[in-house]
């Protein structure tokens, strides 16, 4: 795309200690009664900024529109600051009663966070706004089943039905759609669960990092 002959380019995605992308039950019903989620289900959640090409505008009527099946359900927004911030607090207002969501502009347990969702959203507005996006492998890692639109790393290694949900962008009726899926059908939530953190330790582990790295150096070298 940028007029890059291909031969020249080498692609290795970043790489974490998976082993660290855990949380014990303890911290984690911490979390619920912390944020108000106990009793509630299924509790869907989003973690990234108020900027619009996040596109949280489109989660929020997504939500609402779950609510019909689901009455019980609660919305965690976290990371809830940027300048989008006053719109996105108005469509909450909006749309939605007091009960049914929660904003957190800091969480520092974000494992034990992830571990209090039954089904996480991501879905920025465009393919290339999305630098890298590490909550895609954080969700997965984590075991979260997941709605994502397609962005930066996701682009790579996210496949619809097959380790997440896709849906469009700007699609606020698919992302609903989507985590409906996920609720009603336990073999494919349960597929998604499996082969995404499979995905996940397959693609991003540092030890695959250090390794095509070093293949890459002694490449050069040779």
């Amino acid at each position: 795309r940028e007029g890059v002959n291909s031969d020249k380019v080498v692609k290795i995605p970043h790489g974490f200690d998976l082993e660290n992308f855990t949380a014990d039950e303890e911290k984690t019903e911490a979390l619920k009664k912390q944020y108000g989620l106990e009793g509630h289900y299924p509790v869907i959640g989003s973690i990234g900024r108020f900027i619009h090409w996040k596109g949280v505008q489109n989660i929020v009527p997504a939500f609402k529109s779950l609510l019909n099946a689901h009455p019980q359900a609660k919305l965690v927004l976290a990371n809830a600051t940027g300048p989008f911030s006053s719109e996105i607090f108005r469509l909450l207002k909006d749309n939605l009663e007091e009960r049914n969501y929660v904003t957190i502009e800091f969480e520092r347990n974000v494992f034990a966070l992830y571990r209090t969702f039954d089904a996480f959203v991501h879905v920025p507005v465009n393919r290339d706004f999305e630098a890298f996006g590490q909550v895609y492998v954080e969700a997965l890692a984590m075991k979260v089943p997941s709605v994502f639109t397609l962005a930066g790393v996701a682009n790579d290694f996210i496949f619809d039905k097959e380790n997440a949900i896709v849906v469009p962008y700007n699609d606020s009726e698919a992302i609903a759609e989507g985590l409906n899926l996920i609720l009603r059908d336990d073999e494919l939530r349960n597929r998604i669960i499996k082969r995404g953190k499979e995905d996940v330790w397959r693609m991003f582990h540092s030890e695959r990092f250090g390794a095509q790295l070093d293949a890459l150096y002694t490449g050069l070298m040779s």
